[in-house]
């Protein structure tokens, strides 16, 4: 049980941890004030540069929108939604995808459509942390094939810089958790050492021994001898 316990104290920290070195890297990245920036220009820039914007001159392409869901429930938790630099391929045909809108807070199209049909969209582009998984970027490919996927920017909706309250909040939970893992899986292994070790079971004759051994105890009549019997 102790062994299962730190096991799993060992697992959530190293998450924590995870999870606050990839705000780290996306925050230390980002200016203090987010930069303004068409669509156009900040695929033309690509991932490398600023994460923290507010994206002008855009249009969501609605027609294929991918999300996923909790088993049993109809609300999104996650959606992948494709952008372009408004007024490009506004006419027949697939247009060429180079950003998709990331959104975690649209619980479904209303939602979504009310975050990301705006004049403006407050995003960071989370290319450095993030990637496509493989069931979203199949659905995407065959929503529009050719598309490399790979290249596209991710802009992450409604996301901000994380703040020096949760970066420490993160850090410090995952050191207190694997410290107190370690702890456990430490203790577990004293115990596991100080046992006693088990006596050895002694072994039993055979019956047939035994029946031997019972003979040979069992009382004999003495026969007398011939003298006694004549006096």
């Amino acid at each position: 049980m102790l062994w299962r316990v730190g096991a799993v104290l060992l697992i959530l920290g190293g998450v924590f941890g995870f999870l606050g070195f990839q705000d780290w890297r996306l925050s230390r990245a980002s200016s203090d004030k987010p930069e303004e920036i068409t669509l156009k220009a900040l695929i033309d820039r690509g991932a490398d540069g600023n994460p923290n914007v507010v994206v002008k001159d855009f249009r969501v392409l609605d027609d294929l929108i991918v999300y996923e869901t909790q088993r049993g429930s109809p609300s999104w938790t996650k959606a992948w939604i494709p952008a372009v630099p408004a007024g490009e391929a506004a006419g027949a045909g697939r247009p060429n995808i180079r950003a998709l809108i990331v959104s975690t807070k649209a619980k479904n199209k209303g939602e979504l459509d009310g975050r990301c049909k705006g004049p403006q969209l407050r995003a960071m582009v989370v290319n450095r942390i993030q990637s496509l998984g493989r069931s979203e970027r199949k659905l995407l490919e065959e929503g529009y094939p050719g598309t490399n996927f790979d290249s596209c920017l991710l802009i992450h909706e409604g996301r901000e810089p994380s703040g020096g309250t949760w970066l420490a909040v993160c850090f410090g939970l995952a050191a207190l958790l694997i410290l107190g893992g370690a702890g456990v899986l430490l203790l577990a292994f004293v115990r596991h050492n100080s046992q006693p070790a088990s006596k050895p079971k002694k072994k039993k004759r055979p019956a047939e021994d035994e029946e031997d051994e019972e003979e040979d105890d069992r009382p004999r009549r003495r026969r007398r001898p011939r003298d006694e019997d004549d006096d």
